[in-house]
Formats: C-alpha cells, structure tokens, sequence
C-alpha cells in the first residue's frame, strides 16, 4: 500500500454522475479560478514565485499526461494535422480553449501554439507576468505522450501581459548528453582495486578507514590536482558541446552536466 495520501490516478477523480446526480459536471469558472489562484498565494508565500510556478508546471505536466490517456489516446496513430484537429474539438467541448498551431516544424521538433479564452487567464488583469505555467506543463504532458519525445514549454504571451491570446513556444528537448563529444576512452576506463604496497604510499588507505584514491587507466595513483585539471577539461568540452547543441537556460545546462559528471565520476573513484 502506497504511504502516499494524494498520488494520482484518473479514479481519484471518482464518479461524478452517481455523486452529483442533479448538478451533474458543470461548475462556474470563478470557483476554478478561486481555487487555483488562492492555492497559488498559499504556495507563493511558502516557497517563493520560482518554486511554485514550478509546482504549477509539474502539476500540469502530470495533468497533460493523464488527460491524453483519457481523451486522446484512439488519436495517437493520427498524423500530427489529424491529432490537432481532435485536439482542438476535445479542449473546445470541454471549455478549456480553443487551440492553435501557429507554426510547426516536425523535424525540429519546434512549435508555437495558442490558446484563446484560456481557462485559467482569459479575463485576468494585466499583471506584467505570465502566469499559465499549469498550460505550459499540461502542453508538454500532451505532446510527450503523442510523440513520445520530451518537450519544454514556455509561454510567452499572455492575458496578463497584455495580450488577448495565450502563445507558448514547444520545443523538443534534446538529449544533449548523448551527442556531445565523449572524453577519451583512457580517461573513463574503469578502475580496478589498487592493492595496499607498503606504508610510505600516501595513497593506499590506512586500515579501518574510507578513503578517496584516485586512479589512471593503469590502475596507478593520480595526484589530486592531475585529477581536478582533467576534469575541468572534460567539463569544458562537455559545456562548449552543450552550448551548441542546445538552447537550454543556466538552471538546465548546469544539472544535465551535473548528471553527467557523476556519471563518468564512478570512474575514477575508489573507496576503501
């Protein structure tokens, strides 16, 4: 049993027509709105603006992906102007918005897209800031499941900016880590146990210790700063290579590379 009071399946959502027999599947806007927006104060005073539109994306990422499973699924097979076209007769019955492809280059995996009378921000007062990170998320949850390659979504119009549509740019998110240039197959050769030579090594672990030792391919000690200089060799050619291939922000090229380095860093550490 999940220890998890609030992980989501389609279920929890329940029976709507045997619990509300006479109000049935309607509801006003201003309640979602209220809903929402106080939800959005709450976690806005908690964790801070960047976490909580945060939390709206993933929710809607999350929401995209179920909600294709739902109502999209008998469509996958479609080409992409077939899908779009059931795309947009679903969100216009269900009142969410009336979906646009501005541009679309499969190939690139680029697209804009645009909602007018969007649920969550048509009607808004001009705040000087786009707020429908929930549509960014649910946009990319829906585009995943459809193309089975993973998308990022920004708005960059909106209601509160102004504008009197919703634009978001969806970009297909490369796997930068696989086509960047690769170290040399010497510096990722896996080590292999040093075993323990005599007392005046200062790097063979002293007993009952955990001990760092860095090795080279021949399975020999490096020096600490021979190691480090590597590295940071490595990592220039690995963000260089990123920076091509990729239009990603700071946050995101960072952790990729992160993940990277403690990928590739297995390989040169020994624990005692």
């Amino acid at each position: 049993m999940s220890l998890r009071a609030y992980e989501f399946s389609w279920d929890i959502i329940g029976d709507i027509r045997e619990g509300r027999p006479n109000l049935g599947d309607k509801v006003h806007i201003v309640l979602y709105r209220l809903m929402q927006y106080t939800f959005r104060d709450i976690a806005e005073q908690r964790y801070g603006k960047e976490i909580c539109d945060s939390l709206f994306y993933d929710a809607g990422y999350l929401a995209g992906k179920f909600f294709f499973e739902q109502y999209m699924k008998e469509f996958k097979d479609l080409p992409l102007n077939g899908f779009v076209a059931e795309l947009q007769r679903v969100l216009k019955d269900l009142g969410v918005g009336i979906l646009r492809i501005e541009k679309a280059n499969s190939e690139a995996g680029k697209f804009v897209v645009t909602v007018s009378e969007d649920l969550d921000c048509s009607g808004l007062p001009d705040l000087g800031i786009e707020v429908c990170n929930y549509d960014e998320g649910f946009i990319s949850g829906i585009f995943e499941k459809f193309t089975g390659k993973v998308f990022n979504v920004k708005e960059v119009d909106c209601w509160c900016t102004g504008d009197r549509t919703c634009r978001f740019e969806v970009n297909q998110t490369v796997s930068a880590i696989s086509n960047v240039e690769q170290p040399d197959d010497n510096f990722l050769k896996t080590a292999t146990t040093i075993p323990q030579q005599s007392q005046n090594d200062e790097f063979v672990s002293q007993p009952n210790s955990k001990s760092l030792t860095f090795v080279n391919p021949d399975s020999q000690p490096v020096q600490t700063d021979v190691f480090i200089q590597q590295l940071n060799d490595e990592f220039s050619k690995i963000t260089m290579s990123l920076s091509e291939l990729t239009q990603t922000t700071d946050e995101e090229l960072f952790q990729q590379t992160n993940d990277y380095f403690l990928g590739i860093g297995e390989d040169f550490l020994l624990i005692d």
